[in-house]
């Protein structure tokens, strides 16, 4: 996708999607395979010169996290906060 950067500005975002059954996740170590995709970005100044133009190659990997809250107020899970030494506090983070 081309992109045109007006005048005087040097910074842009960009969101790229991709369809979830095109990727596969990147797992911690030793919970899953972690697949890398590369990913190159080129700009250029507009003209047809090709010494304008500067690219960029990344290696990345997608995963899905979430923070995950519990209901501290019902007794079965303040009985296992407890266990756990978090007090009634429960939060913790979901990967994949």
């Amino acid at each position: 996708k081309r992109i045109t950067v007006s005048e005087g500005n040097s910074a842009i975002s960009l969101q790229l999607r991709a369809q979830s059954p095109d990727i596969q996740l990147w797992w911690p170590t030793g919970m899953g395979e972690q697949p890398l995709y590369h990913v190159k970005a080129t700009w250029n100044d507009g003209d047809d010169d090709s010494s304008s133009v500067v690219s960029t190659t990344r290696r990345i990997g997608f995963r899905v996290f979430a923070l995950v809250t519990t209901n501290d107020t019902d007794i079965t899970q303040q009985q296992q906060h407890q266990q756990n030494g978090s007090g009634t506090h429960g939060m913790f983070f979901r990967i994949n």
